[in-house]
């Protein structure tokens, strides 16, 4: 406290010892004038130079007694002049006036109390020299009534520093608690800055004029502008003419009268001249200035279009691939039972066509019988192929060379005014097909150009090409979202008919769906059937009144392409003890009577479980075992069963469905080959004779 009072307490000091050198003429006899006036202004001087030191350099604590003190010697010692030059009592109550007057601006009590104590001892040696004047009495009462007033002077004053000094640090708190509220607002407003500027949606800001006032970096990404282009302008200049009108009519109005908006459907312009459309969401800001603004927030729509355009893919394609499962399960449920009904017939057609003459009176009935019964199991096998399960047998095939055959076929039942002409590349790398079931799709779609080019006559294009397909263009074709991005050969039939409209291109490929007066609409669906099944996607490119162009895309084989074998016209005879197990006797019974008239002898079962003990109970060793896959028994599980009886025997399996790999569900021990019903004569004795010649076993062979 003492180091705070110094300056002020120098300044009264000099003051008083100031204003008592002025007042020394009025006071002092002329005789002592001189040298009182003389001590009074040195004092008065050090004192101010003492004062100017503390003011401008604060001394430390620790000096501030010795400078007190130093203060309070230079009143003593100008008292000591006055008491030595003058011995009038009222001249030396003056002087003690002066002191206790000097030392009440002191703010220690300690210091007070020894300025009083000084007063009075300089008070009493003043009476003890002149002990009989009767003035003394009068000055003592004064004496006592300045001591009094400088007391409550000093009390007065320490008081008023106290609540000055309890105001200035109250001040002191609260610019400091503004300082921290200040620095914690800018860092609020650095932190909403940074999350508007790189918040992941478009947003922007305008004022009541509609004037764009701030915009985020997304906004700025998503239009192209930079901020030198919109700050400062009227947002209707980034929407195109309709949105700007309905905002200035409908929008702002409500937004300035309501304070927030959803869910609002605009269009924005881009930098290029693009636009597209968002939704916004805005709510209103008032700002600390006393302005208000708008916080808004725009969601792009196209990428919800785009998002939603693409569920709604997915959603086609599960259904298409749901409606593709049911219909394979019912061409799977019936196929079988079907088959072997009409395996029953072809057969028995077939070995009558063969036991009768030439010239025999019932012989073209049974070859109706026969044809009737090839066109129910096409129908057949056109329904698994549409549901991807038909059996297949693929090799590597020329794409060109297999299409060059199957369009050269169909050129003879062309109309004279329809042109079939070619552009089939040379060397092409091979496609893995079943031959007859991608012939079955070039045919299907030759057809359906004919048709569409119709009896006006005009072009059919047959191309084949190289092509390398990534994921944007696999997810446009009909079929091709679960392919893999590669090297594919690609066939195209295009033709310059009459095109399809948008509802016709919708079901084009739903089975039976038809847009002529005759056919079954089978033809395009089991060519999407085969080329899903193979791995292969289609494309469709078609206008009414432009044509139509189709394109197949098969994946490239690493295999060369087989060379194609001429039919033998002779069915070829074989030998060796064969096993047949099936539970449709009138299948069984035919297909003995086909092996044994190639020269086999047969042996028959009706179930799995028998033929196993056929197996089991045989003094000697089967040449070969024909099984049904959907016999009692499973015809996967009697194989394996007999392999575990005779790992070597070779097993045909038989069904008129879907293989599902089962030759590879038998094991890899011993030959296993899958022949499809119903068959003729030839493909049985075929597929029998050709799994013969890969087993090392002999017809006959002992165990």
């Amino acid at each position: 406290m003492v180091r705070d009072s110094l300056a002020p307490t120098a300044l009264a000091a000099t003051l008083v010892m100031a204003l008592l050198a002025i007042t020394q003429p009025l006071l002092v006899l002329p005789e002592s004038r001189l040298v009182i006036t003389l001590s009074s202004i040195a004092t008065s001087l050090t004192l101010a130079a003492i004062w100017l030191v503390v003011r401008r350099f604060p001394p430390p604590t620790r000096l501030a007694h010795p400078i007190a003190a130093a203060m309070a010697l230079l009143g003593y010692l100008n008292t000591g002049v006055y008491f030595a030059e003058l011995h009038d009592p009222r001249h030396t109550t003056t002087l003690m006036l002066i002191v206790i007057a000097a030392g009440s601006v002191l703010l220690s009590r300690r210091w007070l109390a020894a300025h009083l104590g000084g007063a009075l001892a300089i008070f009493a040696a003043a009476a003890w020299s002149a002990p009989t004047d009767p003035m003394w009495a009068h000055f003592g009462v004064a004496i006592a009534f300045a001591m009094v007033i400088a007391a409550l002077l000093h009390e007065v004053r320490l008081r008023t520093l106290q609540r000055l000094r309890a105001s200035l640090e109250e001040l002191t708190h609260e610019l400091a608690e503004r300082g921290r509220a200040e620095q914690a607002l800018r860092a609020s407003e650095t932190r909403f800055r940074q999350i508007f500027e790189h918040a992941p949606v478009m947003m922007h800001s305008i004022d009541r004029e509609a004037r764009i006032v701030a915009v985020n970096d997304k906004w700025i990404a998503e239009t192209g502008y930079t901020r030198d282009d919109v700050i400062g302008r009227a947002v209707t200049a980034v929407l195109t003419p309709e949105s700007a009108e309905t905002v200035v009519r409908e929008t702002l109005p409500r937004f300035w009268r309501e304070g927030a908006i959803q869910d609002v459907a605009v269009r924005l312009v881009r930098r290029d001249g693009s636009s597209f459309d968002v939704l916004l969401d805005a709510a209103r800001v008032e700002m600390q200035d006393g302005t208000t603004s708008s916080l808004t927030v725009l969601r792009n729509e196209s990428v919800r279009k785009r998002a939603e355009a693409e569920r709604e893919r997915l959603r086609h394609q599960l259904f298409e691939a749901r409606k593709l499962e049911s219909l394979g399960l019912l061409a799977g449920g019936i196929a079988h039972d079907f088959n072997n009904l009409l395996g029953a017939i072809l057969g028995n057609a077939h070995l009558t066509l063969e036991a009768l003459e030439a010239d025999h009176p019932e012989r073209p009935a049974i070859a109706e019988i026969q044809i009737a019964a090839e066109r129910g199991a096409l129908l057949t096998r056109q329904l698994l192929s549409y549901a991807g399960r038909a059996p297949a047998e693929r090799v590597p095939v020329d794409l060109s060379e297999q299409s060059r055959e199957v369009a050269e076929l169909l050129r003879r039942v062309l109309p004279p005014e329809v042109v079939l002409r070619f552009d089939l590349a040379d060397s092409l790398p091979a496609v893995e097909v079943d031959p007859g079931q991608f012939q079955q799709v070039v045919m299907n779609l030759l057809r359906n150009a004919a048709d569409a080019v119709g009896p006006a006559g005009g072009e059919i294009l047959v191309r084949t090409s190289l092509a390398r397909l990534e994921r944007p263009e696999l997810a446009h074709l009909v079929v091709g979202a679960g392919l893999e991005p590669g090297v594919y050969v690609r066939l195209d039939i295009s033709d310059d008919g009459c095109g399809m409209d948008p509802e016709t291109r919708e079901r084009l490929f739903d089975p039976f769906y038809t847009s002529k007066g005759s056919g079954h609409g089978l033809g395009l669906p089991v060519a999407l059937g085969v080329v899903r099944a193979h791995g292969g996607g289609i494309a469709l490119e078609s206008e009414p009144g432009v044509g139509t162009c189709f394109r197949v895309y098969l994946p490239a084989s690493s295999r060369a392409a087989e060379p194609r074998r001429d039919d033998d016209s002779l069915v070829q005879r074989g030998s060796g003890r064969v096993l047949i197990a099936d539970d449709e006797d009138a299948v069984r019974r035919v297909a003995r009577r086909i092996l044994e008239r190639q020269g086999y002898t047969v042996t028959e079962a009706t179930d799995g479980g028998a033929a196993i003990e056929c197996v089991r109970e045989a003094e000697t060793p089967f040449a070969a075992a024909l099984l049904d896959l959907r016999m009692p028994g499973g015809g996967v599980e009697t194989a394996r069963a007999l392999r575990e009886l005779d790992p070597e025997i070779p097993i045909l399996l038989q069904s008129g469905f879907d293989a599902d790999d089962a030759t590879g569900r038998v094991g890899v021990d011993g030959p296993t080959a899958f022949l499809a019903k119903p068959y003729s004569p030839r493909a049985i004795g075929d597929a029998l004779r050709a799994l013969l010649a890969r087993s090392e076993r002999k017809p006959g062979r002992d165990r």
